[in-house]
């Protein structure tokens, strides 16, 4: 290498030749298209054998974002840039412009023709976005003057659209032939503008739908065919009023909050083709509503909400809101929920009610195996009698404070609650004989047996130093056990080991030993210990 390094300096010197300028135009574009337009467009100046070369790059990537060093030039300079550079480029598949965090103080008027040149080049990606610093959706003096041209709604060679912080008002009968991707942020949309979207999108396989009509009720209406994904994410919006009081919210949304914080919007999804749902956030919306969705196969709901302790309403809330979004899913095969999801179906078991009725053959549990936790995992185990395959991802989330929502109630539940989780699965035993019937994969990543965090306290490796000496309850182990020695159909056990519980060896030695040694129901079952 240094040799052919050697050859070149020399050659430079002797003949003067520009080596990277006798690349083909193939190898130079690749290499442009890892710079801002704005370097892209200097090296126009380098020599005549550059003069053109950038007006046949793939990708146009105008990023005026909190991450560029350009954020602080003037929005005229910026849009008069894109305006030079697309009146001059002859070629493109990847057309982006973001102000993601300018303070825009009017929408930039140049939008439309740059929609029109993407689509006029056959654009096979485009992603605008034009949200200032601390906004949040378009406000209503702007809607008009932010309003996309219905030139961009026929555009048969687009295969992903990305819109944030737009006005969307699409025609009745859109043409997108060759769209697969959709995403929309931060966008008002009002009945039947999802339909209308995609209403003639016969390749269309992913929707994202990210903190949209946050205080409207949202209906997603999509009867594609191929429609595969669909992924809502609903943010707290309070991290959009840092330094102003809440009220700011009632100010900028009307009647979409109650006087606790939640929203009082729902979502209704009719997706009768969808195969996958993922909800993911901090769960703002009063209600999630699933009117038709009977193909599909995988579920996902992972919420990080945090509740306001002592607060009865809320816990309610949740609980009811999560209680009809199950049933509503209950067809479900391979459900995904979080910690969250389990400490409210706690709140259920503790009430006495029934449990639920799930079809579920494959559970997938982020959770930490807490003792608040222990309840809430059972009530899902009793409402999945057909379970084949457990999962469990270690996830030690924040705890819901169920002493605060105890006193709020003013019900004797201490006789109830107040349980030994050292021996709390022996005492369930005769509640998952149905379960036993058909379980007979178990995966577990992560087993750590560590102390559940106590009032934000996370143990350290230290910690494993001292876990024989601590009286704990170890209920990661008693939930292996209770497994192992009940499961009559069990094949296999898969278990991971936490990274820094791999760094003590007499611990890790001890642990595997006794997770090898535990008796087991099925003569077929396998335990597989891995580091």
């Amino acid at each position: 290498m240094e040799n052919n390094i050697n050859i070149l300096e020399k050659n430079f010197e002797e003949h003067g030749c520009d080596w990277i300028s006798e690349l083909p135009d193939s190898l130079l574009l690749h290499i442009l298209s890892f710079l801002h337009m704005e370097d892209v467009l200097r090296t126009s100046f380098l020599s005549r054998r550059w003069r053109y070369v950038w007006t046949s790059i793939t990708t146009m990537d105008f990023n005026f974002g909190p991450s560029h060093e350009r954020i602080l030039r003037p929005i005229e300079y910026s849009t008069t840039f894109i305006d030079k550079s697309t009146s001059l480029h002859i070629g493109v598949r990847y057309f982006r412009v973001h102000f993601d965090s300018l303070e825009l103080d009017h929408y930039p008027p140049q939008v439309s023709s740059w929609i029109h040149f993407a689509v006029d080049h056959n654009v096979e990606e485009l992603d605008l976005a034009f949200a200032g610093e601390g906004n949040t959706f378009v406000e209503v003096e702007d809607y008009d003057e932010r309003k996309l041209t219905p030139f961009m709604f026929n555009c048969r060679s687009l295969r992903t659209l990305s819109l944030t912080y737009v006005a969307l008002d699409p025609p009745t009968s859109t043409s997108f032939s060759s769209l697969k991707t959709l995403y929309l942020a931060r966008i008002i949309l009002s009945a039947n503008k999802i339909k209308n979207l995609t209403s003639n999108c016969p390749l269309l396989e992913d929707i994202i739908v990210k903190d949209c009509s946050s205080a409207q009720n949202l209906d997603i209406f999509v009867e594609n065919r191929q429609l595969h994904c669909l992924t809502v994410m609903d943010s707290d919006l309070y991290h959009f009023y840092d330094d102003h009081d809440y009220d700011d919210l009632y100010i900028a949304f009307g009647n979409g909050f109650d006087d606790m914080g939640y929203m009082t919007t729902k979502i209704e999804i009719y997706a009768p083709n969808l195969l996958s749902l993922k909800l993911i956030g901090n769960k703002p919306r009063r209600e999630y509503r699933i009117k038709n969705l009977q193909s599909l196969v995988e579920a996902s709901i992972d919420y990080e909400e945090e509740l306001y302790n002592g607060c009865h309403e809320c816990y309610e809330h949740n609980i009811n809101s999560l209680k009809g979004l199950l049933e509503d899913l209950r067809h479900v095969k391979d459900l995904k929920l979080c910690s969250w999801c389990i400490q409210l179906l706690s709140l259920r078991e503790l009430q006495c009610v029934d449990a639920l009725s799930m079809n579920s053959t494959r559970l997938d549990l982020m959770i930490g195996l807490s003792k608040w936790e222990l309840p809430g995992i059972a009530h899902l185990l009793k409402s999945c009698c057909s379970l084949e395959t457990l999962i469990q991802h270690l996830d030690k989330k924040p705890l819901l404070e169920i002493h605060n929502y105890r006193s709020q109630q003013r019900l004797n539940w201490e006789d109830k609650y107040d349980f030994d989780e050292r021996v709390y699965w022996k005492s369930q035993k005769l509640c998952f004989y149905k379960l036993f019937e058909h379980l007979k994969t178990v995966i577990i990543y992560d087993l750590s047996s560590y102390p559940t965090p106590v009032n934000g306290y996370e143990p350290t490796p230290t910690d494993v130093k001292v876990k024989s000496v601590i009286d704990e309850p170890e209920n990661e182990i008693n939930f292996v056990k209770f497994l192992l020695s009940n499961s009559t159909v069990m094949e296999k056990m898969d278990i991971s080991i936490l990274e820094e519980v791999c760094s003590q060896p007499e611990f890790l030695l001890n642990l595997t030993e006794r997770l090898l040694a535990f008796p087991r129901a099925s003569p077929k079952a396998e335990i597989h210990v891995s580091y």
